[in-house]
């Protein structure tokens, strides 16, 4: 009864389980020309049915190469090569090798073989090898087994060139991007941005769009351009480029990679502007006429002690000329002037980025006498006896002066 379990179950796991799927024959997965398919049980042709790949190998038109097969499983029988220039079609008319005998037929698999060809001297892109085994138990009727390997004769179709000379400029809140396309094969460049190192690239035969998120990236620009302008940056902070270019086959280049470091900008502070008005050498609040030149002076603070400054004094009254060399000075005559008052305008830009200005303003009076100095004014001091400080005698003064001149009066008289 167990022998009877044992035995039904063995049969059972036979049947649902699946098995190693070894066939016949098939090109070497590992050699110089690989089989569109490792299936070993192709009987279809001329390929088995199976479709073409994107990655045929390449040799020189009337090349001699030496390609490798394997036998997974022992029959009788030979094999044979042949060459197909396009479509899979016409293998008949050329064979590069024929009754290969299969001379390995021992107990022990895969079989290796290998075999020197020479391709036939002509250009083609989508060509292909076949390897036919055929098995001789019924030599009459003998089963075929197939294998197609993709391969093109010709120069190599070169992979797009990658971008040269690509420079980022960094501005205040920008980055001024510049390259030069390659020539050959070129369709457009793809330009990445981020705040870290890009590790993604863009998928061959694939179009992106500005906007459009690519692993740790963002695209910025997709075009025939050499250069783009990456605008609306944060100060401070690094950023990261690649540019891909694109090749007619909607292929993608290796990236060129370049980074800029956006400057830490301060804030500008405005200048602080005031003026000084001296004449005679003194500060005055009133300007005579007949005091001599007057010098005004601007005096500037700024918190930015780097910065520098340009005067402007040109709004100041016309009347008013300017006689001396100096910036921070205005020196002029008031001789000639009319009493009145006159302005002075004077405007101050330092240079900071973005400068900043200041303006004051300031009227000056002007009269025809001495002018009054920034001391205590003077009070005259007026005399206690205004007649006497004029010159008149006092009553007892003039009593005197009456008895004194009666008396010399009798004297002559005696």
């Amino acid at each position: 009864m167990l022998y009877r379990f044992a035995f039904t179950l063995a049969c059972v796991l036979a049947v649902a389980l699946p098995s190693p799927s070894y066939a016949h024959a098939r090109w070497k997965l590992d050699g110089i020309v690989k089989p569109r398919t490792d299936s070993t049980g192709l009987k279809t042709a001329p390929c088995g049915d199976a479709p073409r790949t994107a990655t045929p190998a390449v040799f020189t038109p009337g090349a001699t190469i030496t390609v490798e097969w394997e036998e997974t499983i022992n029959h009788p029988g030979y094999f044979r090569i042949a060459f197909s220039p396009a479509g899979d079609q016409n293998f008949d008319s050329y064979i590069l090798a024929d009754n290969i005998i299969d001379t390995q037929d021992d107990a022990n698999t895969p079989h290796f073989y290998s075999r020197q060809i020479t391709l036939p001297d002509q250009a083609c892109t989508d060509c292909t090898l076949q390897l036919i085994q055929y098995m001789t138990e019924n030599p009459a009727v003998p089963t075929l087994y197939y294998s197609c390997a993709d391969i093109r004769l010709g120069m190599p179709i070169e992979l797009p060139q990658t971008v040269t000379n690509a420079q980022a400029s960094p501005q205040t809140n920008s980055v001024v991007l510049t390259w030069r396309n390659p020539v050959q094969a070129y369709f457009q460049t793809l330009v990445l941005m981020s705040t870290n190192p890009i590790s993604a690239a863009p998928t061959d035969g694939q179009t992106y769009a500005m906007g459009d998120a690519l692993g740790n990236a963002t695209v910025i620009y997709s075009g025939a351009n050499q250069f783009f302008t990456a605008q609306g940056l944060t100060a401070g902070q690094t950023y990261y480029f690649a540019l891909v270019a694109q090749d007619t086959r909607m292929r993608f280049a290796q990236a060129a990679t370049t980074q800029a470091t956006l400057p830490v900008v301060a804030i500008n502070s405005r200048p602080r502007v005031s003026l000084e008005l001296l004449q005679r050498n003194a500060r005055v609040s009133t300007i005579a006429t007949n005091g001599g030149r007057v010098i005004v002076t601007a005096n500037v603070t700024d918190p930015d002690l780097n910065d520098r400054f340009s005067f402007d004094w040109s709004m100041t009254d016309n009347r008013l000329i300017d006689t001396d060399l100096r910036e921070d000075t205005f020196t002029f005559d008031p001789a000639a002037l009319q009493p009145g008052s006159y302005a002075v305008l004077l405007t101050v830009m330092d240079s900071g980025q973005p400068p900043e200005t200041a303006q004051v303003r300031s009227t000056l009076r002007v009269t025809a006498s001495t002018p009054s100095t920034g001391g205590s004014p003077t009070t005259p001091i007026e005399p206690k006896n205004k007649t006497a400080a004029a010159g008149a005698w006092s009553p007892l003064q003039m009593l005197a002066l009456l008895i004194l001149l009666i008396r010399r009066s009798r004297a002559y008289d005696d």
